[in-house]
């Protein structure tokens, strides 16, 4: 028989619980939202930003010896004011801080964590904003692109034509993402289908 420090004799140096010496976190998913919107980032003062906005150049039909009309372009403003206020605050007790073993890994987490919080609600809003402000029975014509259709699928179910009109769409709209992508990747996938 053994004599000495065993487990049974000392159940004190033992430990029970074992904890990891990291901390899981979920997994940070994409904010879609983020790249069908300009972040305004030139706003150093004040509650309230103008963007002058220049518009397109057109084009027109002429014949050899005719006088050709010179056009302007329309010009307008964005004005953006601020008068609305979001936070994300979390705290730690400084008895935490003393006797937590992962007190500075938690503290590392809080500025990601409130970042995030903060964008989804911005995310949140963009979304809203963007489905309040649709009318009943109208394309939503801009620059001179339809920006809402019923699919073209059996079943009003999107087909590959819809992407390409959801791309066209997008571009006449001045939005970057990444159909252009998934557009260079479906005749692949469709190939796979068949």
């Amino acid at each position: 028989m053994a004599s000495g420090f065993t487990v049974l004799t000392n159940e004190h140096l033992i430990r029970a619980n074992l904890y990891s010496r990291e901390i899981t976190r979920p997994f940070m998913d994409d904010l879609f939202a983020m790249r069908f919107v300009r972040t305004i980032t030139d706003f150093p003062d004040g509650t309230t930003l103008n963007i002058p906005r220049l518009g397109r150049a057109e084009t027109a039909d002429f014949a050899e010896g005719q006088a050709i009309k010179y056009n302007k372009f329309d010009t307008g403003n964005f004005t953006f004011t601020i008068d609305q206020y979001k936070y994300s605050a979390n705290a730690i007790s400084n008895k935490f801080k003393r006797d937590s073993f992962w007190s500075a890994e938690v503290q590392a987490a809080f500025a990601p964590e409130q970042h995030l919080a903060l964008m989804r609600g911005f995310e949140t809003r963009v979304f809203n904003r963007a489905n309040a402000s649709q009318t009943a029975s109208s394309q939503n014509i801009l620059n001179n692109a339809q920006h809402r259709w019923v699919g073209s699928g059996s079943a009003q179910v999107m087909a590959l034509k819809d992407f390409f009109l959801a791309e066209y769409a997008l571009r006449k709209a001045n939005v970057r993402c990444a159909i252009s992508w998934l557009l260079s990747i479906l005749p692949s996938l469709t190939r796979l289908k068949a």
